[in-house]
Parts: C-alpha cells; structure tokens; sequence
C-alpha cells in the first residue's frame, strides 16, 4: 500500500491518502476517489493515478 501525503493547500496536514497497487484513482474536485477540496487550481477530473510497484520491505540508514 501507497500514501498519498498532503503537503500544501487546503488538504495540508489532512489524512493520507491510501493507494493499492493495480487500482486506478481520479485526482480531482468532484465525485473522484481522491477528492481536492477547496482548490479552484484543480479540474473535476484532473488526474488519474496508479501505483503499480509494491515494496515488500524497505530498509533505512
């Protein structure tokens, strides 16, 4: 699973959003998976997002 973190605008500070890999997700204003509030800047239907790589683990230094 993917996050999608807000980090400017309205939605900064707000939940992530959680992606599946092999699932399509339309970015934008109204009736979308992934709903932008509040930002005259983004289309209806501005984007369409797929994650499509898992990580089975990651390892930081």
């Amino acid at each position: 699973m993917w996050k999608l973190l807000p980090v400017a605008g309205p939605a900064r500070g707000k939940e992530p959003f959680r992606l599946l890999t092999g699932v399509e997700y339309v970015v934008g204003r109204k009736n979308c998976g992934i709903l932008i509030e509040g930002d005259q800047s983004i289309s209806r239907n501005h984007a369409v997002l797929t994650a499509n790589f898992s990580v089975t683990y990651l390892v930081c230094h």
